[in-house]
């Protein structure tokens, strides 16, 4: 039996949502900044720290993301027979913020598979009971702004992860040379900061095209509620469910030559 919600809580809504909508956005938020500072750097540690062979690193990779596709079914299940939503998503995290300080005690391949491999389970066994409990909260004429706002909230953690990890990947000597030659603090941050540009700009490259994706697959579960939540990747959905083929594959091709002029404006962009 799933657990019911509240519904008188209108005095504590947040932006209009209930609740879990808002604080699950939060803590997608904190553990994807975690995440991305943490395990994008991954494959250089493993390379040029640990030595491991190109094959451990695929390895390590491949069976992550397995990891994860696969215990999302299950969650998923589980969460549907036994109704504690909560309970399974804050299991999810709880594993991965425990599994996630290892890395810093990692002293072979092995270790980083295992810190990996945690991260996977929890982030496998909390994804399908938050998303499921998301819809839970949220209204039928709100999902897509529901779904939306919890997917910015996790998206944005990711980009300043990313951010984060490639300011602190800039050579320490920039900073020191800078005050050393009598630049103001603020310059030498700056000088810093125009070090770590390009990666900068890929992690706003990365966060745009995760944000497309996630937020219109949020929209797709929403589906066309009075048209408020009607965009390309619903419209292709509901004209495929009707059986016009022809439209969809239109729409289609139209939403992938959208994606690549500004997938190429952003690389150009970067590129300067």
């Amino acid at each position: 039996m799933i657990e019911p919600l509240d519904a008188d809580t209108s005095w504590r809504r947040i932006w209009g949502l209930n609740p879990n909508v808002f604080f699950l956005g939060m803590v997608s938020l904190l553990t994807d900044v975690s995440s991305e500072m943490i395990f994008t750097l991954v494959p250089l540690f493993l390379r040029n720290v640990l030595g491991a062979p190109f094959t451990a690193v695929g390895l390590i990779g491949g069976l992550s993301e397995s990891t994860d596709a696969v215990f999302r079914i299950f969650s998923g299940r589980l969460s549907d027979r036994i109704g504690k939503r909560k309970l399974l998503a804050v299991l999810g995290y709880v594993i991965s913020t425990v599994a996630k300080p290892f890395m810093y005690v990692a002293g072979s391949w092995g270790v980083v598979l295992g810190v990996r491999f945690g991260d996977r389970v929890g982030k496998g066994i909390r994804t399908s009971s938050r998303d499921a409990l998301i819809a839970d909260s949220t209204p039928a004429g709100k999902m897509g702004m529901g779904f939306g706002l919890h997917r910015a909230m996790d998206t944005f953690g990711a980009v300043l992860g990313l951010a984060i990890a490639a300011l602190s990947g800039v050579d320490k000597a920039a900073h020191e040379t800078a005050i050393a030659i009598g630049a103001s603090q603020f310059q030498a941050i700056t000088i810093v900061i125009r070090e770590a540009r390009f990666a900068i700009y890929s992690a706003l490259i990365m966060g745009f095209g995760r944000a497309i994706s996630e937020v219109g697959l949020a929209l797709m579960v929403g589906g066309n509620i009075r048209g408020y939540t009607r965009v390309m990747t619903t419209a292709i959905s509901l004209e495929t469910s009707k059986g016009d083929i022809v439209l969809s594959i239109a729409l289609g091709i139209i939403l992938i030559s959208l994606a690549l002029i500004i997938n190429f404006a952003l690389n150009r962009l970067q590129q300067r």
